[in-house]
């Protein structure tokens, strides 16, 4: 339970640093909150990952001019990921972060499932998969892009290491 807060904790001090965008960035998801927490799960269940369902419907925890900030959790007990949705004023998601304790191997497992699934919860096929996760693991750089065909947008992905409270988190958000 204690792992569980202080990832939550550290979520909200990330979140807070983090709410704004240039306006060149769109919506990275066709769903508001709900849709894109019943897809994961459908997108979890059809990959056999039932370990990384989404047990509890995001919960509103923060609210802005811009965004509203919706956090929910999956992995193992006491070894928790977080996922934050930001959605914009007209509900759609236009960001969403995992993170997880950095020395906490099933927790940093647990994130990399969260990568993939919610890459398929984006709408990103098989094919270009490959290319986010090889240019993922290929690259020093903090930031990777690919055009994903479904959704007709370029996915962000950005990663942090936050060493004050040794936390790994990955970004996801969009551009036309």
């Amino acid at each position: 339970m204690k792992s569980k807060i202080f990832v939550l904790s550290m979520m909200f001090l990330v979140i807070i640093g983090n709410v704004s965008f240039a306006r060149s960035i769109v919506r990275v998801s066709d769903y508001g909150c709900d849709g894109f927490y019943y897809r994961y799960n459908e997108v979890a269940q059809n990959m056999g990952k039932n370990n990384m369902i989404l047990r509890k419907m995001p919960q509103k925890t923060l609210s802005n001019d811009n965004y509203d900030t919706y956090i929910c959790t999956n992995g193992s007990s006491g070894h928790e990921t977080t996922i934050s949705l930001f959605a914009n004023k007209e509900g759609y998601v236009s960001k969403v972060m995992i993170a997880g304790s950095a020395s906490d191997s099933v927790a940093m497992n647990n994130l990399g499932e969260n990568f993939v699934l919610v890459l398929a919860t984006l709408g990103v096929n098989r094919g270009e998969m490959n290319n986010f996760l090889n240019s993922w693991k290929d690259s020093d750089s903090a930031e990777i892009r690919h055009w994903c065909n479904a959704t007709e947008r370029f996915i962000l992905i950005s990663r942090s290491m936050n060493y004050d409270y040794n936390t790994f988190s990955a970004t996801f958000t969009a551009a036309a």
